[in-house]
């Protein structure tokens, strides 16, 4: 048997991620409500449950975020921005739920298909390589984009060392290097 190369990652672009979450939106609540928060940050065991992670439950929302078992098993307060909050408490107000059951009754697997049905309907090429951890990605890479800090990165990833965050976080984009340019040349210089 022959070494096979594990193919490269897929890197989601602004334009990507926005064309998924726009096209779930318009189908599904669901699958918008978890694909956003990947988008943001989570791991989708986090959201839908997995092995010891339980998922997302009504009683684990807060004020300003929600209460997680991470991978590590240690309970956290995940910040999220307020209207994320909103958007995904509405949508628990709309299915009535019992308030220690999963908000998303999916497995990883069935919305990980999901997510690949979105990419392949809009043109994502190598639309099969995607993956809700490719959401992650996207989050790592939009904050470094953004200008924030690699370990304030690495604390919203909740990653125990810089070198996992890394991996994380993909090449800039076009536009934020021409960004990085056009502040170097508006020194005098």
């Amino acid at each position: 048997m022959g070494y096979t190369p594990k193919k490269p990652k897929i890197w989601l672009s602004e334009k990507q991620v926005d064309a998924i979450l726009r096209a779930a939106r318009k189908r599904r609540e669901r699958d918008f409500q978890i694909f956003r928060l990947c988008r943001y940050g989570l791991r989708i065991g986090e959201v839908v449950g997995r092995g010891r992670l339980r998922g997302i439950r009504l009683m684990d929302l807060r004020t300003d975020g929600i209460r997680i078992l991470g991978k590590g098993g240690t309970e956290t307060l995940y910040p999220l921005p307020r209207r994320v909050l909103r958007d995904l408490r509405r949508y628990i107000g709309c299915n009535n739920q019992n308030p220690t059951d999963r908000i998303f009754p999916i497995t990883e697997w069935a919305i990980t298909l999901c997510l690949k049905g979105y990419a392949k309907r809009r043109g994502i090429q190598d639309w099969e390589r995607v993956s809700t951890h490719r959401l992650r990605a996207y989050f790592a890479t939009d904050a470094k984009d953004r200008g924030f800090d690699s370990f304030l990165i690495r604390d919203l990833m909740r990653h125990r060392n810089l070198t996992t965050t890394n991996e994380y976080v993909g090449r800039s984009t076009p536009h934020a290097l021409e960004q990085a340019m056009e502040s170097l040349a508006s020194r005098k210089g």
